[in-house]
């Protein structure tokens, strides 16, 4: 399943860079995410991190492991793999996406700019792939709004 998604997002190019490269910070913007500890520095970097999510009915405790394969900070851009699954429904979720920043296509600010290529299997495959697609706009939406407020907080 491919997901692709633009938010414009009120700040300058370098701002938005190193506040989104700064890994243990972020992830607490995603909705759901209770922890997350680096393991390497890298390159690769990585992370492990749990995260509690409802998907229609069901009521995910995810834990999981995510990967920086790849970071060009002259581009800002970069690449992670992530994997992460339940406790208790079988099954596993494994996306690779690539993140960059980009001049903003309309207005003013950057363009945050996610692809993800997603792999579930299992139990969690079942939910079918409108329910996931619906989730998956509304968790990033809410992950930029998170980061909006926090930009705003750090620049006032």
């Amino acid at each position: 399943m491919d997901f692709d998604f633009r938010f414009n997002i009120p700040a300058e190019q370098e701002l938005l860079w190193q506040k989104v490269t700064d890994i243990e910070s972020i992830a607490f913007c995603v909705p759901g995410v209770t922890e997350i500890t680096q393991l390497e520095v890298g390159p690769p970097a990585r992370y492990e991190g749990a995260l509690k999510i409802r998907v229609g009915p069901v009521g995910l405790k995810m834990a999981g492991l995510v990967e920086i394969t790849e970071m060009d900070h002259d581009n800002h851009s970069m690449n992670l793999r992530c994997e992460g699954k339940d406790r208790k429904i079988p099954g596993n979720v494994k996306t690779q996406t690539s993140m960059r920043l980009e001049p903003a296509e309309q207005g003013e600010g950057t363009d945050l700019v996610i692809q993800t290529h997603a792999t579930i299997m299992g139990k969690l495959g079942e939910f079918g792939q409108p329910i996931i697609r619906k989730k998956t706009a509304a968790v990033l939406s809410e992950f930029v709004d998170n980061l909006v407020k926090v930009l705003e907080q750090e620049t006032a």
